[in-house]
């Protein structure tokens, strides 16, 4: 199975919120992911159909150590831009 990027940037938006959360809640997932609640709704069955992660319904969602993999391209990608911009092109890092 093909993981689409936009799966891999909803996992990893869940892998960085799960970070303080037990449970990440769909209401919190969308005003990271800027959608709507019924595309965060498809997204989140379509990545627990695959096994990327647990839907507690009312509590929110968690990744699996899958869900977990998938996630760490974009967050790779997103930390060497993040890391560009400061040490090669002169950005400061809290901006």
């Amino acid at each position: 199975m093909t993981v689409s990027l936009a799966m891999q940037r909803y996992a990893a938006e869940i892998y960085r919120l799960q970070q303080d959360h037990e449970q990440v809640s769909l209401s919190l997932l969308g005003s990271y992911v800027d959608s709507s609640a019924q595309a965060i709704s498809t997204m989140v069955k379509r990545l627990g159909k695959h096994g990327y992660l647990q839907h507690e319904p009312y509590s929110g969602v968690r990744l699996t150590p899958e869900g977990e993999k998938i996630a760490m391209p974009s967050l790779r990608r997103h930390r060497l831009t993040e890391v560009f911009l400061v040490k090669v092109m002169g950005y400061d890092w809290a901006s």
